[in-house]
């Protein structure tokens, strides 16, 4: 009798064991953590590189170009309606008989304001010797080299001392000329302005720091 018992109660006891087993949840193994693959680095982007500054030939002094009133087509027009014909030519003959506003014409339309003539004197030269300084002026405003040479080596502050051009040296030496370049012959400014006589020409070099050739320092 007492053996039944035991054998019922373990039965009894079993099947709940069972029973719990089946009802206990389950629980899925969770995976293994995978380390998600770092984004490719991007190589960070350089800062362009600074244009290089613009490099002037020893000696030249260029004044930065000022805007042009007008556009080139227009300027071209008004030498049309004018009877000036677009041409080196025809520029040059302008300059050199003063005439300021055609030659502002002709480098609004893009006429260069360093042109040369045949013996390579610049148009800032042959305005400069004749005393046109509303020429001069508009050629370096328009970018003209003011310490350009010709195959003398003269400068157009070479040519306007000896002619004595009062104006338009002054004109010259606010846009940087150099008073103390020589030429072939080792003639300054100042040495041209003594040998012809231009004496208000020559104070005026040798007050912006023109040597006397004169002196024995």
């Amino acid at each position: 009798m007492v053996c039944s018992r035991l054998i019922t109660i373990m039965f009894v006891s079993l099947g709940f064991l069972i029973s719990c087993e089946k009802n206990a949840p389950t629980t899925s193994p969770s995976p293994p953590a995978t380390s998600s693959p770092a984004p490719p680095q991007t190589a960070a982007k350089e800062a362009p590189a600074a244009a290089p500054a613009a490099v002037q030939k020893e000696g030249s002094s260029v004044t930065p170009r000022k805007p042009f009133k007008e556009t080139a087509d227009e300027a071209r027009k008004k030498l049309e309606e004018a009877g000036l014909q677009y041409t080196e030519a025809a520029f040059l003959e302008n300059v050199r008989n003063g005439n300021a506003t055609a030659v502002e014409h002709y480098l609004a339309a893009g006429m260069s304001p360093n042109l040369q003539d045949a013996d390579t004197s610049t148009a800032l030269m042959l305005a400069a010797e004749k005393g046109h300084t509303a020429v001069v002026q508009a050629l370096i405003d328009a970018g003209a080299d003011v310490n350009g040479r010709d195959r003398e080596r003269n400068t157009a502050l070479t040519w306007a001392a000896g002619e004595g051009q009062v104006e338009t040296i002054k004109a010259l030496l606010a846009s940087g000329a150099e008073v103390n370049v020589e030429n072939k012959s080792g003639k300054s400014p100042l040495t041209q302005a003594l040998l012809y006589g231009r004496t208000a020409a020559a104070d005026i070099l040798k007050q912006a720091g023109a040597r006397d050739p004169r002196r024995q320092d």
